[in-house]
């Protein structure tokens, strides 16, 4: 079987998700790559173009998981709430990370302290 179109990838995911209005009726992504034929890593990433198109597809991260059109204002918030959450542990992260090694400004390389020397280019 030869590669999946991309906007077929896109039309399969979409017309599984057309079901699932409600957090009730969501689909994991292992779900959705049994029904569609596609991996769970497509699966994910076809959904995250499709987010980016303005599909409005929340995810649940608490029982019953997946993913899902939200029927109501409600189930949207609940969505968006987690995905901040998310953004900001990632900002917590590479803040981390810029302390560790030195912010990283744009147009200046980072240079990584691995020895303790303190040198600089």
């Amino acid at each position: 079987m030869g590669e999946i179109p991309v906007e077929e990838k896109h039309m399969r995911i979409w017309r599984y998700l057309q079901n699932c209005k409600g957090r009730d009726k969501a689909l994991t992504s292992k779900q959705l790559s049994r029904l569609t034929g596609m991996s769970e890593r497509e699966v994910r990433a076809v959904i995250a173009e499709l987010r980016r198109d303005n599909y409005p597809i929340a995810s649940a991260v608490h029982p019953p998981y997946g993913f899902f059109l939200p029927e109501g204002i409600d189930e949207a918030r609940e969505c968006q709430a987690h995905l901040y959450s998310r953004m900001r542990e990632l900002g917590i992260t590479a803040r981390a990370l810029d302390r560790a090694f030195g912010e990283h400004l744009p147009g200046r390389q980072m240079i990584l302290d691995l020895f303790g020397k303190g040198e600089s280019a």
